[in-house]
């Protein structure tokens, strides 16, 4: 405490670290410098996406929910912190904000002390080796008490500094909720955040991640891939309740396995949009994913849930003839296919992919197909989503107005025809029989009503248009 008294006469200067004198968030660069990658991005998603931290009842719940990632990371995989002690000063000379560091170069090292919320061990690692490395850090400690995560940067310091020698000190930060510690201060700064956002999300692979935050939205995820690709896949399979229940528990897996291919796809051609188009339709959130570690992490996603709903499928004898080896065989054969037709279909011209459209949009399919044979009323709605989007895609390269297209409408026409083409050279026991003609029209008039229902909502929230238009299936 003489230290720190004997500092104040001579003019503590506070100095926030995230996006102030360092041009980075350093919790989020922890954690996306973790490893495995695969794990903490399992980790990551669980304990700060799916636990409800705002229910604790704290303003500042997203302090505790950090702490709790970063504990618990290093609680699980403790050889990160060796890691993080070997990474960090590189990273700290890299990330550096000049400015401020000049600035904080005029006063002497022992009156600067850095404020921060993020983690003590975290900042440290950073700090050594730098004109900083000696400086007080008041940050968040392994056990913090709960002023850490419910009070402002005053309560932190108060503790250590008197009022007196408070009201006499200098502060800087980029954060607006700083504002106790600025207000008790004798001279407050805010600055410009130092350094681009930067989210941990976005450095660690997850299947969909990119697709739901960069390429399309969440809510597509859910509408697209759930309520239309699965469910679709699994009428195709699905000629008694029972196969229906059976479609229904391997398909999601295999799904899975081609999404996680795909989404290479989608990655691949956003970048290559931007690289080469004039115009190209990119979201803003793509160019934050531009570090994304999409390969191989999603060959790896794509395995395992793979070899998941192959097991499953050959479990409960959906796999026929083929056996669990020949299937895994052609299941990757397929997946390389896949990723083959999306190489080539990104480096056409946007004119000439036309023709590759339809059989890229095929390819979510047929795969299934191949190790678990459709019916012949599954081949037609298969065929009746292809050539839906196909005619959605063509519109929109031609210049035309895409959104005016009833794809839900359309498929169910499309899917109508084809009925009564085979019914005429067929009876329906031989298409696949009436529960899954009557389970695929039940499915094709339930999805009719999605349009009035996004068409409402667009109503109520007029930014929600572009979303409307955005999530056809």
């Amino acid at each position: 405490m003489r230290s720190a008294r004997n500092g104040a006469a001579r003019g503590i200067r506070f100095a926030d670290f995230d996006h102030t004198l360092f041009a980075c968030n350093s919790t989020e660069l922890f954690i996306a410098s973790c490893k495995p990658v695969l794990l903490v991005a399992v980790l990551d998603l669980l304990i700060r996406r799916c636990v409800p931290w705002q229910l604790v009842g704290l303003q500042q719940w997203f302090r505790l929910r950090d702490f709790a990632c970063c504990f618990c990371i290093l609680l699980l995989m403790p050889w990160n912190l060796l890691i993080w002690r070997r990474a960090a000063p590189g990273l700290y000379a890299r990330l550096e904000s000049a400015a401020v560091a000049e600035r904080l170069r005029r006063a002497d090292p022992r009156d600067v002390v850095i404020v921060s919320f993020g983690m003590t061990f975290v900042i440290r690692h950073l700090l050594r080796g730098s004109p900083w490395q000696d400086c007080r850090l008041i940050a968040t400690p392994w056990l913090p008490g709960w002023r850490h995560f419910r009070s402002g940067k005053l309560h932190l310091v108060a503790p250590h500094f008197s009022a007196a020698e408070i009201a006499r000190a200098w502060f800087i930060t980029d954060s607006r909720d700083d504002g106790d510690l600025l207000a008790a201060v004798g001279e407050g700064e805010l600055i410009t955040p130092q350094g681009e956002p930067f989210r941990a999300s976005e450095r660690l692979y997850l299947p969909l991640r990119y697709t739901a935050a960069a390429k399309y939205t969440r809510s597509y995820v859910l509408d697209q891939i759930l309520l239309v690709d699965i469910l679709l896949l699994a009428l195709s399979l699905g000629t008694s309740p029972d196969a229906l229940l059976a479609a229904l528990c391997c398909v999601p897996f295999l799904t899975l396995s081609l999404m996680c291919v795909y989404e290479i796809g989608y990655y691949e051609n956003d970048m290559v949009a931007a690289r080469k188009e004039k115009s190209p339709t990119l979201r803003c959130e793509a160019a934050n994913f531009r570090d994304f570690p999409i390969e191989p992490n999603a060959w790896i996603w794509a395995a395992a849930s793979g070899a998941a709903g192959l097991a499953m499928a050959h479990g409960m004898g959906l796999l026929g003839p083929l056996g669990l080896g020949l299937g895994g065989a052609c299941w990757a054969a397929m997946l390389l296919a896949q990723r083959a037709v999306f190489y080539l279909y990104n480096r056409r011209t946007p004119k000439s992919r036309m023709l590759l459209y339809p059989v890229l949009n095929m390819l979510k399919f047929a795969p299934v197909f191949v190790l678990m044979p459709p019916t012949k009323l599954g081949v037609v709605l298969a065929l009746s989503q292809v050539m839906t989007m196909w005619a959605v895609y063509i519109t929109y390269r031609h210049g035309g107005d895409h959104t005016k297209i009833r794809k839900e409408s359309l498929r169910l026409v499309l899917f109508g025809i084809g009925v009564v083409l085979l019914l005429s050279s067929a009876p329906l026991a031989g298409l696949g029989g009436g529960f899954q003609l009557g389970m695929i029209t039940a499915w094709l008039l339930l999805r009719l009503g999605k349009a009035p229902i996004l068409a409402a909502r667009a109503r109520r929230r007029p930014e929600g248009s572009l979303l409307v238009a955005r999530q056809g299936s």
